[in-house]
């Protein structure tokens, strides 16, 4: 009976360990995200959810070349969005939103942002 607890040790621990790397990494956020989790010198694109700041309103590039509109994360740091590809349908009804991009010094540039 102790050799089968043995035998069953290192596959528990193996499965525990892949189950916690999983989780810390890889599985979904809920809830929002925080912008102080993006560094300014990494350019690296990383997804955030954040709260769409309405009041502040939308404004389009008039050469087309993207837009920007403001929006809160989960401390309520507000931080101007600068969509590169434009904005999407539905933004201007959605409470949150979801982000990929990185930040820069005083805006978070989004080659992705997504109506939830």
């Amino acid at each position: 009976m102790v050799k089968t607890y043995k035998k069953l040790i290192l596959p528990v621990l193996l499965l525990l360990i892949i189950y916690l790397v999983y989780s810390t990494y890889f599985a979904p956020k809920q809830g929002l995200g925080s912008f102080r989790d993006f560094s300014t010198n990494n350019t690296a694109s990383k997804k955030i959810r954040v709260l769409v700041v309405h009041e502040r309103g939308f404004t389009i590039d008039p050469k087309g070349e993207g837009a920007s509109f403001f929006a809160k994360d989960r401390l309520g740091i507000e931080v101007k969005i600068f969509a590169i590809n434009g904005l999407p349908e539905g933004i201007d009804s959605a409470k949150t939103v979801i982000l990929n991009g990185h930040m820069h010094q005083d805006n978070f540039e989004a080659s992705e942002v997504v109506v939830e």
